[in-house]
């Protein structure tokens, strides 16, 4: 297990260890991490066997992908060294360059490019996620996909492209996060902080709302896209650093 270990972080829990996230404890993300373990050596011989039979699917892939973001999540909740997020991330990113289909969700989307960009991830590396968001917006199956201002004005931190929407797709979950980046420094900030202080139940619809009171479900509350735009924008996030979901060290964490 040693190798896993590496990847996945220490899973051996420490009494009375702080923990960024809410509602849970240290032995609880302990054992996520395991589960997650168990979750891709079960994923990756499948994936072996249905290669060899030819009926490997994109699905598969990506299925991979959303098993190290979630060790991303748990990790940071557990608070683990980010550095052990950039390694899963890296790892996620590879299969989620090649996991792409025509109903790929934006909710996933969002956390990569956001993730991506806070954790600067190799340019080579975050082209895969950028490739991913551009298939979608040449092949979605959904009617009202169109390329979304927020992703690329993330990506286009990171790696200019020359695409520049002027709306996002999904107006009450993401339109007020996108306007603000069009605001004076100090307005933005403002924002930002109702934003957040709003955010949790702006996403009650989502199936991970209320994870924490379901068995083995929560992996921490996180608004990655805030942080990205703090980091992009030069915000002062003094305002808001305490918010339960503003995942302040990792926008902070190569200052």
């Amino acid at each position: 297990m040693g190798f896993f270990n590496s990847i996945f972080g220490n899973s051996k829990a420490e009494p009375n260890k702080q923990i960024r996230a809410q509602f849970k404890d240290e032995a609880f993300f302990d054992s996520m991490i395991k589960k997650k373990q168990r979750n891709l050596e079960i994923y990756s011989e499948d994936n072996e066997k249905l290669k060899s039979e030819g009926k490997l699917k994109p699905y598969n892939q990506w299925a991979i992908a959303m098993e190290y973001l979630d060790l991303v999540y748990i990790n940071y909740s557990m608070n683990n060294d980010i550095s052990t997020c950039y390694d899963n991330f890296l790892k996620g990113t590879d299969y989620y360059g090649i996991g792409w289909d025509a109903d790929a969700f934006y909710a996933d989307m969002i956390d990569m490019v956001s993730l991506g960009y806070l954790l600067n991830i190799p340019d080579e590396e975050f082209k895969k996620i950028v490739n991913y968001v551009s298939q979608s917006d040449e092949g979605s199956s959904f009617d009202d996909w169109q390329p979304d201002g927020l992703l690329w004005y993330i990506i286009n931190a990171k790696n200019a492209t020359g695409k520049i929407p002027e709306d996002v797709i999904y107006k009450k979950l993401y339109g007020e996060i996108f306007a603000l980046t069009k605001l004076p420094k100090n307005e933005a900030e403002r924002a930002m902080k109702t934003y957040l202080e709003n955010w949790y139940a702006l996403h009650k619809d989502d199936p991970w709302y209320d994870a924490h009171k379901k068995e083995r479900a929560y992996r921490g509350y996180w608004c990655w896209e805030a942080g990205a735009i703090t980091k992009i924008m030069g915000l002062d996030d003094s305002s808001y650093k305490d918010n339960p979901y503003y995942p302040y060290d990792m926008v902070h964490w190569k200052d």
